[in-house]
């Protein structure tokens, strides 16, 4: 018969338990921390990215009081196919801000307004 007083588990399987939760929470953080990095906030980042380019705008050209429609562009040619005069020069990363009476083509990676033109509707930019 077995005495009482020894334990049920042995001091390993306790380990290799403790060993498996450890990883198993440490797991779940991590998939959480990915989570809400790359998909819960995602609303919030395009947000503050289009408050980014407008500010950006802002301090390179003279931009009216409203508040403009902010598109990044994904597809330059199909813009292109529209109106080769005005997105001519459009490349992919480039940013549009429509305004009630203007359109200005902003280039985050030079820091740089690429054209202002009078409003145009944009049907379709991707």
């Amino acid at each position: 018969m077995k005495n009482s007083l020894e334990p049920k588990h042995s001091l390993q399987q306790i380990r290799v338990w403790f060993a498996w939760v450890a990883f198993a929470a440490t797991l779940l953080v991590f998939s959480y921390l990915f989570l809400s990095q790359n998909f819960f906030s995602s609303q919030s980042k395009k947000v503050f990215s289009s408050q980014k380019i407008v500010q950006a705008v802002s301090r390179l050209a003279s931009v009216p009081n409203d508040a403009p429609s902010v598109k990044e562009i994904e597809n330059p040619d199909l813009l292109r196919e529209q109106n080769p005069s005005v997105f001519k020069n459009l490349l992919l990363g480039d940013w549009i801000l429509e305004y009630q009476d203007r359109l200005i083509i902003y280039r985050p990676s030079t820091d740089s307004v690429i054209g202002t033109f009078p409003f145009l509707q944009i049907e379709n930019e991707q």
